[in-house]
């Protein structure tokens, strides 16, 4: 579905974002100068469930079963379930929540509606696993756009998972995983900085205004995995060397509602990473001499962007360790947020800080 408006002091329409019929996402957002910010098609933008799974994720009598002599761990089985915990990743995968598999978005119906000065759209998808050549249901998950004639877009959504999904503890992430051009390396936000930090790492690492790029975000962990994380974000900028490209802004009003309905704590607003390297390719990698060498402006970026994320443990790397306030497991998760475009005009670049003020200002889209 092809979106087109018509710009303040434009004499004509011009496109500005396409939804796709097939999986819901966007696979076009475009700046005022008719830019295209994401590549890599249906991929361009698409719901995210899983991570590049941690070393702490992996820790459960699963892992140690593994160091085991075999006449150990074949005793083991017969109590194992009883006694001790399996890891986060082994539950995930139970469940069809591999990150080396994740799970398929197909939208099942969708919904327009031309208003005198926005368009909305809504998209009602399932979240399937293929399994045994039958397809099962995981999660509905809904996404409604609000396009407005300045270029920006307000995007919610609501995920509801089924009863397949209340055996596992806690969900690694709910968000969006996003392929951006690799022009736009000039990265700029206001939240926890300036290192890596998670909902349950966070208290060394101040809020305030950072700048980084997709080279300098990550950290080259020995086995590839989650890394470079940002949290309690309010807005994210992405842009190129002429000040040209899109922010990201936190919608506080649907915060505020997940709050109430117990949001942990440590996610004020939103988490983001932008990395070199895709969530499949850091958690097919078992070295990091099995990823190749990327650099800014070269090569395509992959942002993950939470809208929530548990927190990654730590307390043993053997079992489980999560706090419980650093889990994800609700029945519905509910959010919100804009994409808005940036632009330099005469030497003057916008400033995200007053877009991510005024889009505060505005109006919410209702939730469906």
């Amino acid at each position: 579905v092809e979106i087109w408006i018509k710009r303040p002091n434009d004499r004509y329409m011009s496109k500005t974002a396409v939804v796709d019929k097939t999986t819901g996402g966007l696979t076009e957002f475009r700046t005022k100068s008719g830019k295209n910010i994401l590549v890599h098609g249906r991929d361009s933008m698409k719901p995210n469930f899983t991570r590049a799974v941690t070393d702490n994720d992996r820790g459960g009598i699963d892992r140690v079963k593994g160091l085991m002599p075999r006449w150990v761990a074949f005793k083991i089985k017969l109590v194992e379930r009883a006694l001790f915990n399996y890891s986060y990743f082994y539950q995930w995968c139970q469940v069809g929540l591999d990150p080396a598999s994740p799970p398929k978005v197909k939208c099942d119906k969708m919904e327009i509606i031309v208003y005198d000065t926005s368009i909305s759209v809504f998209a009602g998808c399932s979240v399937t696993l293929i399994k045994g050549g039958r397809e099962i249901l995981l999660m509905s998950h809904g996404i409604s756009y609000l396009f407005l004639g300045d270029g920006s877009v307000q995007i919610r959504t609501m995920t509801s998972p089924t009863w397949r999904l209340s055996t596992i503890p806690s969900f690694p992430r709910i968000g969006f995983e996003l392929c951006i051009r690799r022009s736009l390396s000039y990265i700029r936000y206001f939240g926890r900085g300036p290192e890596e930090n998670y909902p349950d790492r966070s208290e060394g690492s101040p809020i305030g205004i950072w700048s980084v790029s997709p080279e300098t975000m990550g950290y080259d962990y020995i086995v590839p995995s989650e890394n470079g994380n940002r949290s309690e974000c309010s807005w994210i900028a992405f842009t190129d060397d002429e000040g040209e490209g899109f922010v990201i802004v936190g919608d506080r009003e649907s915060i505020e509602e997940d709050e109430a309905a117990e949001r942990p704590p440590a996610s004020l607003s939103f988490g983001f990473s932008a990395l070199l390297h895709s969530q499949q390719e850091l958690h097919a990698a078992t070295h990091t001499d099995e990823l190749s060498d990327k650099q800014d402006a070269n090569d395509r970026i992959f942002v993950n962007f939470d809208l929530f994320q548990m927190g990654v443990g730590g307390d043993v790397g053997w079992a489980p360790c999560c706090y419980p306030q650093y889990q994800l497991k609700k029945k519905v998760f509910s959010a919100g947020f804009w994409l808005c475009p940036l632009e330099c005009k005469n030497g003057v670049a916008d400033d995200p800080s007053l877009i991510s003020k005024k889009k505060l200002r505005m109006f919410s889209l209702p939730s469906r």
